[in-house]
């Protein structure tokens, strides 16, 4: 089994979870806190970067990965706009994390990295394809 550690972000509307994940996707520890959209994106990130590194695996993890509800610039890293989190519009998250960890980070839309996570870890090599299908109920 790999020993590479991770550093894996959901940033929910209601809860953000942090975990330490291996390379096979065992989660070796996991912590979450709860989401106050009425923060500035600067004061969330602090504090999930602290949350983190009250982890005891957190100094061993080599890179960051977010999943995030919105419209997502996955290559820069870039959070255009997210409906859970109505303040962060343009928000370099990437540059932020990796400014603030000193770890490579990769950002994208929750559905994506939800799909990428049931095709490499639920399909396990039994599916050449995969359909994921997220739904959001919202009311306004």
């Amino acid at each position: 089994m790999s020993k590479d550690l991770y550093l894996g972000v959901d940033m929910g509307g209601t809860q953000i979870k942090v975990a330490v994940v291996t390379s096979k996707g065992v989660i070796k520890e996991e912590t979450a806190m709860p989401t106050d959209v009425n923060a500035k994106p600067s004061n969330v990130l602090n504090s999930v970067v602290y949350l983190a590194s009250k982890l005891k695996n957190y100094p061993k993890t080599k890179s960051i990965g977010v999943g995030i509800a919105g419209d997502i610039d996955s290559k820069k890293g870039v959070v255009r706009f997210s409906r859970n989190l109505p303040k962060w519009k343009n928000i370099q998250l990437k540059k932020i994390l990796e400014k603030l960890t000193k770890k490579r980070t990769f950002v994208d839309n929750d559905a994506n990295t939800a799909s990428l996570g049931a095709f490499w870890l639920d399909a396990k090599g039994k599916a050449d394809n995969l359909i994921c299908i997220n739904y959001e109920f919202f009311q306004p």
